[in-house]
């Protein structure tokens, strides 16, 4: 207790208040929040399956980048042996 009457109050509005703010948070959300955080869970699952999607694709294009650039370095080889051979 404080010796001023208006610090006293100030003291019981502040815990009344936290005390509050407590149950509001222990009470269960209603259906309209839980239907928000549904609906939320559900976009973020589609937006990581449409990375995943997109970094598969990636992977998949370099890798036949790659397979592509190997074909051209064999042809470049087999070519020059060619060269070497009948000239």
């Amino acid at each position: 207790m404080a010796p001023r009457l208006r610090i006293n109050k100030r003291i019981r509005a502040q815990y009344v208040g936290n005390h509050e703010l407590y149950l509001r948070r222990r009470k269960p959300d209603t259906t309209e929040v839980q239907l928000m955080k549904a609906h939320v869970r559900e976009e973020k699952i589609v937006k990581q399956q449409e990375r995943e999607k997109l970094r598969k694709e990636i992977e998949a294009r370099e890798q036949a980048e790659k397979k592509q650039q190997e074909y051209a370095d064999r042809l470049k080889q087999m070519e020059e042996q060619l060269r070497e051979r009948f000239w």
